[in-house]
């Protein structure tokens, strides 16, 4: 939903992986906002979403191709920490 703000798809995504909840409305929702809109994204919600589908093992999910185009184009703002989730993240998925 265009409702959805960045901030709080990441947080509820992460809720859901940190839970260990499978949920089919919350992918639909995701790749609903996320695919083409990244780029919207911040680095630490781009790092939080995908360690939240690594987590989810949601693999080759498109949404993490979108996340590394994206990250690729923020790397040199990224945070440590985000790049250290970033790369575990697709180091496991």
């Amino acid at each position: 939903s265009t409702d959805v703000k960045p901030r709080d798809l990441a947080s509820l995504v992460w809720s859901f992986a940190s839970l260990s909840v499978q949920h089919p409305s919350l992918r639909k929702t995701l790749h609903e906002f996320g695919i083409g809109r990244s780029a919207q994204l911040s680095a630490i919600d781009l790092a939080s979403i995908a360690w939240s589908l690594a987590l989810l093992q949601w693999h080759g999910d498109q949404m993490m191709e979108e996340i590394a185009l994206a990250a690729g184009q923020q790397v040199s703002r990224l945070p440590v920490q985000a790049l250290s989730n970033l790369a575990w993240s697709f180091a496991t998925s």
